[in-house]
């Protein structure tokens, strides 16, 4: 199974029982060399599968404050040619944003910032304890600083980016005289979009509009529930199913799930592949930073948690393999059956949080 894990700067995340490796040459990055030996006591290999790795804060200035981050490796984090090699072994996604900008971030207060149809920039409030404001930028500057720094990554041998807030952000804006309405923003956006594709940049998005969809190569925090402002006896997955087999696509972090069977049970059923996000350091170090929100990260305090639900799961993920959905009945209150287009058969029970695959072990499995 394939599972994505977001890299802070200061904090290297781990993901579960998965075949880890790295450059030998990559001296630096020795964080997850040592979760690695303490998971399995086995030193890394010289490849690695079906990881998916976001990199925060990996730019010159840090993580806070700083979107569009200037497009220059931290070389606390790692040297150039480490991080060059990391891409080349790995694939890696580089966070940044080019909707909403933070105080720090490589962008003009002067011109780039939008205003609103009152005239008033448009400034937001974050929850912060280092940085309390936040711009929304013109569309027409965030292709601009996109397509100006292309070559920037080229340079670096960038290739993936996770992009923030483009995917669910729209908004008019007041320019030179001129209201420009939500729709012209959506085809600036696309524009930009179109002009990675173009230059060979996949794209991973957070939650994007479908007018999105075409550009992305992956969808990272999949909405797995209603919007519960309304009570509902069953829930349909359809835009899950849409991109079966088609693009991966992840869950919401399921350390921040309080119910977390559920939500690993209605996530197989869903196909979306497993989040963690962990931090070395106990989440009190974070108090005071903009990284507070990581409330339950601590790596030696999930280390089991997530050994065992790999294993639990990978029957089922396997077994879908990269197959579209045939179809799903649901056979009685709770319990659902799904088949694929590569024949396989998965049957999930809500009731008893359990799974079997039809035709192999046949069994059920509990979560």
């Amino acid at each position: 199974p394939a599972f994505t894990t977001n890299v802070e700067f200061g904090y290297w995340l781990h993901s579960g029982k998965v075949l880890y490796g790295r450059p030998d040459s990559a001296s630096k990055i020795k964080y997850l060399d040592w979760l690695y030996k303490v998971d399995t006591g086995l030193e890394p290999a010289n490849n690695i599968n079906d990881l998916l790795l976001v990199l925060l804060g990996w730019n010159k200035s840090g993580y806070s404050g700083t979107v569009p981050y200037d497009i220059k490796y931290n070389n606390k984090v790692g040297s150039k040619k480490e991080f060059k090699e990391l891409n080349s072994n790995n694939e890696v996604y580089y966070y940044n944003d080019y909707v909403a900008a933070g105080e720090k971030g490589d962008f003009s207060k002067r011109t780039d910032v939008a205003r609103s149809l009152q005239r008033l920039r448009l400034i937001h409030q974050y929850d912060s304890n280092l940085y309390g404001e936040g711009y929304m930028l013109y569309p027409e500057s965030s292709k601009e600083l996109g397509i100006k720094n292309i070559k920037k990554y080229k340079k670096l041998e960038i290739s993936n980016l996770a992009l923030d807030s483009i995917g669910y952000l729209l908004y008019t804006t007041y320019y030179q005289g001129n209201i420009n309405h939500k729709g012209y923003s959506k085809q600036i956006y696309q524009e930009l979009l179109q002009t990675f594709n173009d230059n060979e940049i996949k794209i991973a998005l957070h939650r994007p509009f479908a007018y999105l969809f075409a550009y992305m190569n992956a969808y990272l925090d999949m909405p797995l529930y209603s919007n519960q402002f309304n009570y509902y006896t069953d829930t349909v997955p359809f835009l899950p199913y849409v991109f079966r087999g088609v693009i991966d696509y992840y869950a919401g972090y399921t350390n921040f799930f309080a119910n977390q069977e559920e939500q690993l049970i209605r996530a197989l059923d869903y196909g979306a592949y497993q989040s963690y996000i962990l931090t070395s350091g106990e989440s009190r170090e974070l108090k005071y930073t903009d990284s507070f929100y990581l409330y339950t990260t601590v790596y030696e305090h999930w280390k089991d948690n997530i050994v065992n639900n790999y294993n639990n799961l990978k029957d089922g993920y396997l077994a879908m393999g990269n197959s579209s959905v045939k179809s799903r009945t649901v056979l009685e209150p709770g319990l659902v059956k799904i088949t694929y287009s590569n024949g396989k058969v998965i049957q999930i029970d809500y009731r008893n949080l359990c799974y079997k695959v039809e035709g192999g072990k046949d069994k059920w499995i509990y979560l």
